[in-house]
């Protein structure tokens, strides 16, 4: 649980990743691993494995509940948009849920692609529809309750 108030004070974005749920799942690894870091005074093996368990929670995030949010996206796009412009047709308010939740996992999946990937932090960076993203698009874009 501690994890989770320190990363969501960091960032309000990292209270909703199931990093609890995780180190649940793991308890035996967790507790022997800070056992041991205690006991050797070297808590390197304890700091990657929650280093893996942030990964894990992140990509479950990213690869199972982000579906519908990703179709979302994917509708709004119209030719090159900047992030906000991405975020306000979707009347979203939260920058970093949009980020996470929206725009990390179209990238990810190669559904969209930046249009200067070598400056990702441009202030005039775009964002477009790869082929795999328009193709995706394609086969949903008539359901009627995304």
């Amino acid at each position: 649980m501690w994890q989770t108030l320190i990363l969501s004070k960091w960032k309000s974005l990292w209270a909703f990743l199931p990093v609890e749920t995780i180190v649940a799942e793991r308890q035996e690894q967790y507790y022997a691993l800070l056992g041991k870091a205690d006991a050797e005074g070297d808590a390197t093996s304890f700091v990657e494995f929650m280093i893996q368990i942030i990964k894990d929670a992140l990509l479950s995030t990213l690869t199972m509940e982000v579906t519908m949010e990703v179709k979302k996206l994917l509708k709004v796009i119209q030719g090159e948009m900047k992030r906000k412009e991405m975020q306000n047709a979707l009347g979203l308010k939260n920058d970093d849920h949009f980020r996470l939740a929206y725009l990390a996992a179209a990238l990810a999946d190669g559904l969209i692609e930046m249009t200067q990937p070598e400056s990702p932090k441009s202030p005039t960076q775009r964002y477009r529809l790869t082929e795999k993203g328009s193709k995706a698009r394609g086969d949903f874009m008539s359901d009627k309750k995304i």
